[in-house]
Order: structure tokens, then C-alpha cells, then sequence
């Protein structure tokens, strides 16, 4: 799957409105909900947090490798990617 600029800059976009809304949540966790509207416009973030409570991170669940590997944006901005196209796909 490619995506491009324009996408990446929409879910920036979704990004602010999520961080206004949810500002207890931690910035990775609105940018994994932002993807995850990008993906699915009519997901329901409260289920999507729900059932996925670490979206976003790196590596699987509360991993050490979160620790190790957040320096990097490439491989956050991959996780939430990842994360939310997974959730999607799978609902």
C-alpha cells in the first residue's frame, strides 16, 4: 500500500481536530485514531481505542522495543500505519 502526501497531511489535519477533542490522550494515540478515520471514516474512535490500547505504539502490545526504537519518526509514523489499517481491515 502507498501513501502519499496529500494523505499523510490529511490525517495531520484529523490529527489537530483529535488533539483538541482527546487531549488526555498521548499525540501517537490521536495520530493512530486520525489514521484510523483516514482508513474508515465512519469508525467509532471509542470502539477503536478499545480494542486496540496499544495502537500506535512499536512492536507488539506494551513491547520493549517502544522504548528502544520511538527516537525514530519513520518507524512511529509506520507503527500507527500499520496499527490502524490493521484495525480497519480486520472491522
Amino acid at each position: 500500500m502507498t501513501i502519499t502526501f496529500e494523505e499523510i497531511f490529511g490525517i495531520h489535519q484529523r490529527f489537530q481536530k483529535i488533539e483538541r477533542a482527546l487531549p488526555e490522550n498521548s499525540k501517537r494515540r490521536n495520530y493512530f485514531l486520525a489514521a484510523c478515520l483516514h482508513f474508515n471514516p465512519d469508525l467509532d474512535l471509542a470502539i477503536a481505542s478499545k480494542l486496540r490500547l496499544y495502537g500506535g505504539f512499536i512492536g507488539i502490545d506494551n513491547s520493549s522495543r517502544e522504548d528502544r526504537l520511538k527516537g525514530s519518526k519513520v518507524l512511529r509514523l509506520q507503527a500507527v500505519l500499520h496499527d490502524a489499517a490493521g484495525l480497519v481491515y480486520e472491522h
